[in-house]
């Protein structure tokens, strides 16, 4: 946290939050420093100076929960709805426990191991993410996740099947379900952006803190197996939300997005 805190003294504030404030020096000039100095850089911050010219600068935060916005608002907080309630923490926050109950000698190094799978399949999204498209990575991530979560759950407790399991499901998590809600916000939330993030990722912490409080009292009650099922369904529930409501941002404009919204 003190690194983090530290490091925010380097941070520079975005160009757009710059030109809605009317520092459009500032904000060509911070531009220059993350993009190069090019003409393209800046005729892109005269383009949304003329953008916030009549706006008023900045939008107040209510403007988010407007009708016109609720379909955008939905779709952000339902994404961290379905990945927060798709098991993500309540594995990786009790795997020790987990593998501990699956018969492993060492659950620790095998925790380790689920760590080492989720760094490099977030690492992988970076190369996939602009050739398959959002929509289709987080479809793929969450069918992967839903029949990994399924043979947790009929694997019979052996520990081979559950660890296996276990990685096929964290790197389904870690190529789109992880990553991709987050990337996805930014995009179809256009000049909302900032507020449609705020509210989305407070539904994501709120419900990391239910999951991790709630997971062992429900496991104990109902058995492992049953909430393997229930995340699995979660996955599929999330599959049917993707097809019907999620549009695809790849190399689209905040314009052509909102058309398809």
């Amino acid at each position: 946290a003190g690194l983090v805190i530290l490091a925010l003294g380097f941070l520079p504030e975005t160009p757009n939050f710059l030109v809605a404030t009317g520092m459009v020096d500032k904000a060509e000039e911070t531009a220059r420093l993350l993009w190069g100095d090019s003409e393209q850089v800046a005729e892109a911050v005269a383009a949304a100076a003329a953008e916030h010219s009549g706006d008023g600068g900045i939008t107040p935060m209510t403007e988010i929960f407007s009708a016109k916005h609720r379909k955008m608002l939905t779709i952000c907080c339902m994404l961290f709805v379905f990945q927060q309630m798709s098991g993500i923490n309540a594995i990786v926050f009790f795997s020790s426990i987990l593998f501990g109950q699956a018969g492993f000698q060492n659950p620790a190094l095998a925790s380790l191991t689920i760590g080492a799978v989720n760094l490099f399949g977030t690492l992988g999204t970076c190369f996939l993410v602009e050739r398959m498209g959002r929509k289709s990575l987080l479809g793929t991530s969450f069918s992967v996740m839903a029949v990994a979560l399924l043979g947790m759950a009929l694997g019979g407790g052996q520990s081979s099947v559950i660890l296996g399991c276990t990685m096929v499901y964290t790197l389904g998590f870690a190529l789109g379900a992880g990553a991709i809600p987050g990337i996805y916000v930014q995009e179809i939330g256009g000049e909302l952006r900032s507020q449609a993030s705020s509210v989305a990722f407070t539904v994501h912490w709120l419900l990391n803190i239910a999951i991790g409080q709630a997971f062992l009292p429900l496991a104990n009650a109902l058995g492992m197996r049953a909430m393997f099922v229930c995340f699995s369904a979660v996955c599929c529930c999330a599959l049917v939300f993707i097809h019907k409501f999620c549009v695809e941002t790849k190399g689209k404009t905040f314009e052509e997005i909102k058309s398809l919204l």
